[in-house]
């Protein structure tokens, strides 16, 4: 039972607030037992009590008209046998011929697991796989992929060939598929390594109100006693699970989602959210982003702009998200991109769509006074400077409504490492674009300074400082670029805000006459600006 409360002070002072108290009875002996419902929130997480309650949501599940039904239309290469627990084995599936439903499994590794499948290992793990050095976490979703009557689990650290660089590639290809037909995925959220483990974690409650009990007056004149509380939000951010780059293609390409968290055990399907053995479910997946069309069959009844605001909010998530190995930045958002195509079309470049080419190449790295937060550039290639892939940390794409200006994009390119990802790693990449280059010379901002890390400014004759052009954010680290050193601007688009700005790519030269982008420009005065910008030709030049 949840009631709220309404405070309201005195008017023009303060605005009223509301807050959800739960009423609850966590004595099932007690009279108020029968009149009340609410039990108190578990944050237990054995073995039998999720098992048992996964089990329901599962049957609940089924009489949903938005999830899909499990087709057993795919089948990975290799699955883990659970037949039997004391000999479990892995398992290689006869492609087009076998037939069966599977569990995966998401998780943080958090380390260099030491138990993997290699080409060395690949034929003794066939026979049996060693329970003493399973990590726990595998061994506990193991544990729980038997008890809820599956016989298959996919785990990616021994269901891959770890030091094999052609069957990665393949099965990072199948990636959407290998998610997208799992009959369930189990997501060791809390977990920040295979090795915690995720079951009989000992998680307190936490509340924004303690329990307290309060007498509770039966409407037959007897008394018994209810608790009351105001239980603290589910903070995802909490979860290890939800910080990493990888798990998030495999949160939104499952269609049904048993999560281990922080707080208890949660679901999460096409149709509903639960948390909680009382919860009715909300119809919203609450927290989590995910997409709103389920199965390798469904299609989706989105307006393009719709489509394409769920995309830039993914997008927005993952690139919040840290992943290990630098070089697997495109690499693990690649099933995203490969499932929006198959919904919505398209070309993809390098994280980007050409449809929308002008505005996903107006991209920043999210401003934080603190300097630290800048970060090198990548040692080995991974992306053309102009795609957000090319560094490391936030990177966010303006909210205020931008009108081209100035410059047009004449051609964009890239190379892909391997054809069989053709929205994975890629090994060169350019856009060419027609515009004026202006020319202007840089300055750090000071240290204390909250606006950006720098400006360019405009000299005369004897070097005298005429105006402020432009704030900027760089991408990363420059350790080459000093103050007073030329940098060039290249305007793409008018930003509509209070006044108008002027906004675009800081490019530096490098070999060969191209260019290389090394941050993003905000202009102080659109009048200055498109003046400025006006005395410069045209002229063609490439960003690599």
């Amino acid at each position: 039972m949840k009631f709220v409360c309404s405070l309201e002070a005195e008017k023009g002072k303060y605005k009223r607030a509301s807050i959800n108290i739960q009423l609850l009875i966590d004595n099932l002996g007690s009279l108020a037992a029968k009149a009340v419902s609410a039990r108190p929130y578990s944050t237990s997480l054995s073995l039998d009590a999720t098992t048992d309650q996964a089990k329901k949501w599962l049957r609940c599940c089924q009489d949903h008209a938005t999830c899909p039904l499990v087709a057993n239309f795919f089948t990975p290469t290799r699955v883990i046998d659970l037949s039997d627990m004391s000999k479990p084995r892995l398992h290689i599936a006869m492609l087009g011929e076998e037939r069966f439903e599977y569990v995966a499994l998401s998780y943080v590794w958090g380390m260099n697991q030491a138990y993997v499948t290699t080409m060395k290992t690949i034929k003794e793990k066939t026979s049996i796989l060693d329970n003493v050095l399973i990590p726990d976490t595998i061994a506990q979703a193991m544990a729980v992929t038997r008890a809820l009557g599956y016989q298959y689990l996919w785990v990616d650290s021994l269901c891959i060939i770890q030091d094999s660089k052609e069957d990665k590639r393949h099965e990072i290809s199948q990636m959407r598929l290998i998610y997208q037909n799992a009959a369930l995925t189990i997501a060791a959220a809390l977990s920040a390594s295979a090795a915690d483990g995720f079951l009989n974690r000992h998680n307190p409650g936490r509340y924004y109100l303690e329990p307290f009990v309060i007498p509770f007056f039966l409407p037959t004149g007897e008394i018994s006693t209810a608790t009351v509380s105001y239980k603290e939000d589910y903070l995802r951010r909490r979860d290890p699970w939800n910080s990493r780059a990888w798990t998030l293609e495999e949160q939104l390409l499952s269609p049904r989602l048993l999560l281990y968290t922080y707080d208890g055990l949660k679901w999460l399907c096409k149709d509903r959210a639960f948390a909680g053995e009382d919860d009715d479910g909300l119809a919203s997946p609450g927290p989590f982003l995910a997409l709103p069309w389920s199965g390798a069959d469904h299609s989706h009844s989105l307006e393009s702009t719709e489509f394409r605001e769920l995309w830039c909010n993914i997008r927005d998530e993952y690139v919040e998200r840290s992943v290990t190995h630098a070089k697997d930045k495109l690499v693990a958002f690649a099933a995203v991109a490969e499932e929006f195509y198959r919904i919505g079309g398209g070309e993809y470049l390098a994280g980007l769509w050409r449809e929308h080419l002008f505005m996903d190449l107006q991209w920043q790295r999210e401003w934080n006074p603190d300097k630290t937060q800048l970060k090198e550039r990548p040692g080995n290639y991974r992306a053309p400077s102009w795609s957000w892939a090319a560094v490391d940390g936030h990177t966010i794409w303006g909210d205020l409504p931008t009108t081209p200006a100035f410059s047009t994009i004449v051609n964009c390119t890239i190379k892909l490492e391997s054809p069989v990802l053709p929205f994975g790693p890629v090994t060169d990449g350019e856009l060419t674009i027609k515009g004026p280059l202006g020319c202007g010379i840089w300055r750090y901002s000071d240290r204390t300074s909250r606006f950006c890390e720098g400006f360019v400014l405009t000299a005369g004759l004897d070097s005298e400082i005429i105006n402020v052009l432009a704030e900027v954010n760089l991408d990363a680290l420059e350790p080459s670029l000093e103050d007073g050193h030329s940098v060039f601007c290249l305007p793409l688009a008018i930003a509509h805000g209070i006044s108008d700005e002027v906004q675009g790519l800081i490019v530096l030269p490098t070999s060969g006459g191209k260019y290389r982008r090394v941050g993003f420009f905000t202009g102080c005065q659109v009048h200055l600006n498109t003046g400025w910008f006006s005395t410069f030709e045209l002229k063609y030049l490439t960003i690599v």
